[in-house]
């Protein structure tokens, strides 16, 4: 069932950048991760979502076309990045304030206020002001405040890019548990691929002409549909037709473009290797090295110990991290 289809929808903003129209389906009970460069539209699309600004295309919620509605009858939640508490109520307060405004009793508000406190595991900060939480703290009575409102909706844009990295991945794992519960259409906006690959069911990659993929993670992140994908997942190898052979052999002969991602290219010393090492670059996870071998340049991966810079290397292409793609952008052949 479809809890929320974007039909060509496009929002409209004087000043702001010229936005896609976007079509796109997330089921009840759904998470799909919206990413793309930063100035896209992002924020934009999910502000003409919730009725925040004006636009053009339909807002399905539940089969019904809700574009003419005022935002707060769309039954559509948007989350900002900083979670804004009303600081005149303690964090029960906050949470029974969506039930009240919809006319359930004090009891009946709080009872229901309890149950979401407990799901975001911030029961015991029920009677706490809300200047007194930390950041992930705030977020997750947030979220509750949110789904307080029974939203067949939520909008999440980037709620986790204020938290310190040590505190990110608990408080993402909460949100995982408690969206997964509490079952409304979400899009979430966000820019870190880890982020998105652990909270969505499917990412959609939004660029300057549009929605590039949508898909499941792992397919997005080994086999881009365009250039322009792998060039957004930060593919550091992006060669010519020419350069391409010289590391990956025989192309498809329609493939004008070649990328891969550092993992492609394993690299290790060998005094017979008809490449250079031009330069290493340690990651938290990994050793980078650039390398170069007949004229053309490369990113890979070093697995034992480094060669010296300088020295001769041999590269081992794994084929299937590679993807190639048409004078056009889009991906040679089938997928």
């Amino acid at each position: 069932m479809s809890g929320l289809r974007l039909d060509r929808c496009q929002p409209t903003i004087a000043g702001g950048p010229a936005l896609p129209a976007l079509t796109l389906d997330v089921a009840q009970g759904e998470v799909v991760a919206l990413l793309g460069p930063s100035g896209v539209g992002k924020t934009s699309l999910l502000r003409g979502i919730a009725g925040l600004v004006p636009g053009t295309g339909r807002v399905m919620v539940c089969g019904e076309d809700r574009s003419a509605w005022p935002p707060e009858r769309r039954g559509i939640v948007y989350l900002h990045q900083s979670p804004r508490l009303f600081t005149h109520l303690n964090v029960l307060g906050n949470v029974m304030f969506p039930r009240q405004l919809r006319g359930d009793r004090a009891p009946v508000a709080a009872r229901r206020a309890r149950e979401l406190l407990e799901l975001a595991q911030v029961a015991d900060l029920a009677h706490r002001g809300v200047t007194s939480l930390s950041g992930g703290e705030r977020q997750r009575v947030a979220l509750a405040r949110a789904l307080a409102a029974d939203p067949a909706v939520l909008l999440l844009d980037e709620p986790f890019v204020a938290l310190d990295p040590s505190l990110r991945a608990e408080v993402r794992d909460r949100f995982r548990a408690v969206l997964a519960t509490a079952g409304p259409a979400t899009i979430l906006v966000t820019h870190d691929f880890d982020e998105a690959a652990a909270l969505a069911q499917r990412l959609a990659i939004l660029l300057p002409g549009g929605v590039a993929q949508v898909d499941h993670a792992r397919a997005i992140f080994e086999r881009p549909a365009t250039i322009g994908v792998a060039t957004f997942l930060e593919w550091p190898n992006r060669w010519t037709a020419q350069d391409a052979a010289v590391f990956c052999g025989p192309i498809p002969a329609t493939a004008a473009l070649t990328a891969a991602p550092a993992t492609a290219l394993v690299i290790s010393s060998d005094p017979g290797g008809a490449g250079t090492l031009q330069e290493l670059r340690p990651t938290r996870d990994r050793l980078l090295a650039r390398i170069e071998c007949q004229g053309a340049e490369a990113w890979g991966i070093i697995r034992d110990a480094p060669p010296p810079v300088g020295g001769p290397i041999s590269v081992t292409v794994q084929a299937a991290q590679v993807s190639h793609f048409q004078a056009d952008g889009h991906r040679c052949g089938p997928g």
